[in-house]
Order: C-alpha cells, then sequence, then structure tokens
C-alpha cells in the first residue's frame, strides 16, 4: 500500500517523492513519512572477525557483524565476506555506492585479493 491505498505489484514510487509518503507491504512499513533521507552518504570500514556473519540475522552460536556493531537496516554491506574469513568490510548508507563498489561492470574499481 501507498499512503493506505493498495497498488498493483510493480508500482514504481519515484525517489525524489519517497519520503513523503507511507509504504507498507503486508502491513509492515517499509519507508514512513516521517524519515528523511540523509544528504550525505556515509561510508564506514571494519573489521570483521572471523566466526561473524556479514547478515542482519545472526543465532545464539553464530553472531551478525550488524548486531556488533550496532548498525540498523539502513546500512549495507559491500560484498560478503565467509564466515571464517576476516578482514575489512565495507559498509554505506548509499545503495548506488554499494552496488557500484560490488559491480565490476558498473564501475572501473580495481580489486585485490590477498588469501
Amino acid at each position: 500500500k501507498v499512503n493506505d491505498q493498495p497498488v498493483a505489484l510493480g508500482t514504481v514510487v519515484e525517489e525524489e517523492e519517497a519520503h513523503k509518503l507511507s509504504i507498507t507491504v503486508d502491513e509492515r512499513p517499509i519507508l514512513r513519512g516521517d524519515v528523511r533521507r540523509s544528504a550525505t552518504p556515509r561510508v564506514f570500514l571494519a573489521y570483521k572477525k572471523r566466526g561473524e556473519l556479514v547478515t542482519r540475522e545472526g543465532t545464539d552460536e553464530r553472531k551478525s557483524v550488524f548486531a556488533r556493531l550496532g548498525f540498523d537496516r539502513h546500512i549495507a554491506a559491500v560484498g560478503r565476506l565467509d564466515y571464517h574469513s576476516e578482514g575489512l568490510l565495507v559498509l554505506t548508507t548509499c545503495g548506488s555506492l554499494a552496488r557500484c563498489l560490488e559491480h565490476p561492470e558498473i564501475g572501473s574499481i580495481v580489486r585485490t585479493y590477498q588469501v
């Protein structure tokens, strides 16, 4: 629903207008009208410990890096690190930056991996 009105599957909401609308799916809010997008994208560099998940939901045995760092759902990890690996993890509030960094065909970022 958009502003409590049913909409067809695939309805497009313009990004410039989204912050003014109440958008829900199955009665769960996706974006609230009082949420304002940050004008400045934020980028965080974090050390991912061996044995942490790069996912929102961890378990009692397998903790999430998001839970340890206290980040909410508006932060995206750029790529993933395996559960058994450790190293630098890039997190950002900017979805387009995350996509550019993750997909080589979008940007011209050279990647070097050390294993």
